[in-house]
């Protein structure tokens, strides 16, 4: 039996006497999903806004959950789900606000209808509408203040949804971080989690949230402390006065805590001297994953890091594949300054792993023409490797720029 044959077989059983029938067909349907095509799933669409108003609530909560698995294309039943948030049992309401979500369209009725349902007198429901928002996203902001009216409710869950919708959508207001700071006091502490990631996707316009989450950083909870580290460094400049709070961070027992610090330094950047120093010493680090981070933050900070060249040449011999190829990649970011990596960087060209070798290949081109020493050994690489490593090449002769680069780039490219 097809898929469609099997869907449509279960779409005649919505109409049989046995409201028991009714309410496994429905479940089935929701189970197995419907046949992708457009026109499979129109055809479906209109009994199953028959089936959302069954005698029988469990048939019906059901029905909204087919439809929310059938997405976008089942928005012609948008009209009868809307009238659905208004249903008597509780399921119903809250599996109609996660199939408006999933709908998407038309974006204003539904913004309107999941903005209602925020005000319903079952949490469940008011969660599912807030998580139906954020699954929206940016396009549902004109939802933001009723979401941030509704962010101090009772119920631990709808609280989580309200923020986590709020950092999706991204609204970059000052009452969006406004609200989101608050919530990072919240007694939940996937309230605060979530509040200290939206606040981080909000980036540089979040620098007011700055002061409450430097103290974030003291959470009793280590994601909590992660996130905060995380959201300070994703606002970036804004967050130097969060720099020392950080370094001490780079000594915490948890791996995680000292690698969202690390990557936090590296984007903020400044005090360069400081911040540059108490990285150097975890490219060391007893964790390879806060090796990596730190090594990719120096590279982040630039010319300025240009004490950390030594280390990072040395770091181009790790038995770690990647600790190697992001090492070539961060003397290439430091650019001109990190000259004297070049011999180290010709020899990185011959490594055993092709991603180190195009790497190499581009932190020759970042050093530019300092690495004029290289082209001689970059020229035979546009006639062999990968093509991503061909290009790497290529573009590491052109920055690199002598008359030998630019002789054998035109012979390559014609």
């Amino acid at each position: 039996m097809s898929d469609r044959t099997a869907v449509l077989a279960l779409v005649k059983s919505l109409s049989d006497v046995d409201w028991r029938v009714r309410r496994d067909a429905a479940d089935a349907l929701a189970e197995i999903g419907v046949p992708s095509g457009p026109n499979q799933r129109l055809e479906v669409v209109s009994p199953l806004i028959r089936a959302l108003r069954d005698d029988n609530p469990q048939v019906r909560a059901n029905i909204a959950n087919v439809l929310s698995g059938i997405g976008e294309s089942a928005k012609q039943a948008v009209p009868t789900l809307i009238q659905a948030l208004h249903d008597g049992d509780v399921q119903v309401r809250a599996n109609t606000a996660d199939a408006l979500g999933k709908i998407g369209q038309p974006l204003e009725q539904i913004l309107l209808a999941l903005i209602y349902a925020l005000d319903d007198n079952q949490a469940l429901v008011r969660a599912n509408a807030a998580d139906a928002l954020g699954g929206i996203g940016q396009p549902a902001k004109q939802s933001v203040p009723a979401l941030i009216n509704a962010v101090n409710d009772e119920d631990k869950w709808v609280r989580i949804n309200i923020v986590m919708a709020l950092g999706l959508i991204k609204e970059p207001t000052d009452a969006v971080v406004t609200c989101l700071a608050a919530t990072l006091d919240d007694a939940d502490q996937r309230v605060r989690s979530f509040s200290a990631i939206g606040l981080g996707g909000i980036g540089q316009a979040a620098k007011k949230a700055v002061p409450t989450l430097i103290r974030a950083l003291d959470d009793r909870v280590t994601e909590i402390r992660v996130n905060a580290a995380e959201a300070l460094g994703l606002i970036g400049h804004p967050s130097k006065q969060a720099v020392p709070s950080l370094l001490e961070l780079l000594q915490n027992q948890y791996a995680q805590v000292r690698g969202s610090a690390a990557d936090a330094l590296g984007r903020i950047g400044h005090p360069a001297e400081e911040i540059v120093l108490a990285l150097i010493q975890r490219l060391n680090d007893d964790d390879s994953r806060v090796c990596r981070v730190a090594t990719i933050a120096l590279g982040r900070i630039g010319t300025s890091a240009e004490p950390a060249v030594p280390r990072l040449i040395q770091k181009l011999k790790s038995d770690d594949i990647q600790i190697r190829g992001l090492s070539a990649i961060a003397l290439g970011n430091i650019g001109a300054v990190a000259a004297p990596a070049v011999p180290d960087l010709i020899q990185a060209l011959n490594d055993q792993n092709e991603k180190v070798r195009g790497m190499a290949a581009m932190a020759l081109g970042g050093i530019g023409e300092p690495a004029k020493s290289a082209v001689w050994a970059l020229i035979p690489m546009l006639n062999g490797e990968s093509k991503r490593i061909r290009d790497f090449t290529a573009q590491a002769l052109e920055a690199i720029g002598t008359v030998e680069a630019r002789s054998a780039l035109n012979r390559y490219r014609w």
